[in-house]
């Protein structure tokens, strides 16, 4: 993959992973709380020389995530949390938490609001010059920073078969984290 925001020319991931969910498997439409530990590898190559002088580097990491998913008659609440370290510098870690509800209002439309926090302390692809400002607000480049934070909300329509929404929970499985 390629992104200039994140000074990536190339990226890959590799990691093997656990998951448990301590509801039963037959239950996961409906509600889940899941734990799931990986540890791998990823390489970059960048665009421009990191602040850290570094044009390609592979960084062994793990993670932990638990997330937490109810789905009812009135709608859906999920919450997930996330954390991140470099196995050779502990000191490079990233943690956050992610929410979301969705409302039914009448059949297939939802009230939708959702967020997430983050602390960030795992930035070393940012690129040793600095972005314009120009290019800060285009989202082009990013800036140093310790957190973020994102709001949403919105209204949503689904209609078709019953079975379009039916996605296998395991792994993430449709659901977007915003880490």
């Amino acid at each position: 993959s390629s992104s200039m925001f994140l000074n990536q020319h190339r990226a890959w991931s590799a990691a093997p992973a656990l998951e448990y969910d301590i509801f039963p498997y037959s239950e996961s439409t409906r509600r889940q709380i899941r734990v799931l530990y990986s540890i791998g590898l990823s390489g970059y190559q960048y665009t421009d020389t990191t602040i850290y002088n570094r044009i390609r580097e592979s960084i062994p990491f793990h993670n932990v995530t638990v997330a937490v998913g109810l789905q009812q008659a009135w709608g859906s609440v999920n919450v997930n949390g996330n954390a991140n370290w470099f196995l050779a510098d502990p000191g490079k870690h990233s943690a956050g938490v992610f929410g979301s509800v969705n409302l039914r209002v009448v059949k297939g439309l939802a009230l939708n609001l959702g967020g997430s926090v983050n602390s960030i302390r795992d930035q070393v692809y940012l690129p040793k010059l600095p972005g314009t400002d120009e290019q800060i607000l285009l989202q082009e480049r990013q800036r140093a920073t310790t957190y973020r934070y994102f709001v949403n909300f919105g209204v949503s329509y689904t209609f078709g078969s019953i079975y379009n929404n039916i996605v296998n929970p395991r792994f993430g499985g449709g659901q977007t984290f915003f880490f």
